[in-house]
């Protein structure tokens, strides 16, 4: 668990933008808000996951393989985009049942994150999880948004016994650069 600490920090740090207000010099497993998805999925590959509310047109596709730090990645883009441009990245940790573990590691990557943009601040959140009806399983956030409206979310999920069992669901970190754009989206869509 340090190393992959260790790995998070360099990242975040190496791959900091050269303006606070502009997240598409991060990177998630190489990839950058702005790419194509196509640079890092064959389109015949690419097994897109549609939105059940018709109003979201972001679809997504998770990368799995060849991943060095993150178990899964997660890519979202326009479904109309031909040229698959990414709006949103996501790299996921397990923490199987350990959500004390889980809440650990955000803590320390939230911390990394204030130490690089000290004009920001953190907004932590707790709320029910939204797939879960049962109201059991909880999301943990902290939300960096920048001035131009991109935001960086590191949460922690930690789902019931029943859901796990009924989705076969996995307690996880998840890092999240999320372009205005996306954001701005979802939010029309509700």
């Amino acid at each position: 668990m340090k190393k992959i600490l260790t790995i998070l920090i360099l990242i975040f740090v190496l791959q900091a933008p050269s303006k606070a207000d502009n997240i598409r010099n991060f990177q998630i497993e190489g990839m950058s808000i702005g790419d194509s998805v196509l640079d890092y999925l064959p389109k015949n590959k690419i097994k897109k996951k549609v939105s059940p509310n018709k109003k979201i047109k972001i679809v997504r596709a998770s990368k799995k393989e060849n991943l060095e730090i993150y178990d899964n990645s997660q890519l979202w883009w326009y479904d109309e985009d031909k040229d698959y441009k990414i709006v949103g990245l996501a790299g996921e940790l397990r923490f199987n049942n350990d959500i004390k573990g889980c809440r650990k590691k955000q803590k320390e990557i939230v911390e990394n994150i204030k130490s690089l943009f000290s004009t920001l601040t953190a907004r932590e959140s707790e709320n029910k999880n939204m797939h879960d009806k049962t109201g059991k399983s909880k999301v943990f956030h902290y939300t960096f948004k920048f001035p131009n409206g991109d935001k960086i979310n590191i949460q922690c999920y930690k789902f019931s016994k029943d859901f796990k069992k009924k989705r076969n669901a996995i307690d996880n970190l998840k890092v999240m650069i999320i372009s205005k754009k996306m954001d701005d989206h979802y939010r029309d869509a509700r």
